[in-house]
């Protein structure tokens, strides 16, 4: 890894830390550059605001999701449902992890007085799981080269999959579920995105 790299892992590591102690609106860059022990000049040279460094942070994030789990990249398989069940799985996994969480937290909790936050997080991650989902049903049905027509589908199961886990940690029960169950409700999900209403199992 170059010096100019590890450099940038290490201020969005301690922008990370800060983020998460004490949010969005407490956190200074000038207490960033500091506990990185750097100068403000070298911190703005890299991010102009504190909102280019949140991006930054929120797009490493999405780096670790994918190294934890290779099922949320992976490339398109022809078996469309089996595909859709291991994304809906991984997606899930991935929004109940610590980080996740405490990541949902800080979203709902300063959303109301910096809504660029939102707007970040849509379009670092889930426009990014969107993209996903909608090339996922495009190789599918043949029109790989048509992605764009499948988002507002791709789009309905992703509000799904983050319904169910924003509730989960609302409730407090993100760390509860077991990975059985969540294999078993992607599953259902799944049925229910491609086939309709499914009858509860008798």
């Amino acid at each position: 890894m170059s010096q100019a790299a590890a450099l940038g892992d290490h201020i969005v590591a301690v922008a990370r830390n800060h983020f998460f102690a004490n949010g969005y609106g407490s956190t200074t860059m000038d207490n960033i550059a500091m506990d990185a022990g750097i100068s403000k000049t070298t911190l703005y040279r890299r991010y102009k605001t504190k909102a280019d460094l949140f991006t930054a942070f929120l797009l490493d994030q999405n780096l670790r999701w994918s190294a934890h789990n290779p099922h949320l990249n992976a490339p398109a398989s022809k078996d469309l449902r089996k595909a859709l069940v291991d994304r809906v799985e991984a997606f899930m996994l991935a929004g109940l992890t610590e980080a996740s969480v405490n990541l949902a937290r800080l979203i709902y909790a300063e959303s109301g007085r910096f809504p660029e936050l939102a707007q970040i997080f849509h379009d670092n991650s889930f426009a990014s799981a969107v993209n996903i989902i909608a090339t996922d049903l495009a190789i599918a049905a043949g029109h790989d080269q048509a992605v764009e027509e499948f988002v507002p589908a791709a789009s309905l199961l992703q509000d799904i999959i983050g319904g169910y886990a924003y509730r989960l940690i609302l409730q407090g029960r993100a760390d509860k579920i077991s990975t059985a169950e969540i294999r078993s409700w992607a599953e259902q999900t799944v049925a229910v995105f491609l086939d309709g209403y499914v009858p509860p199992r008798a």
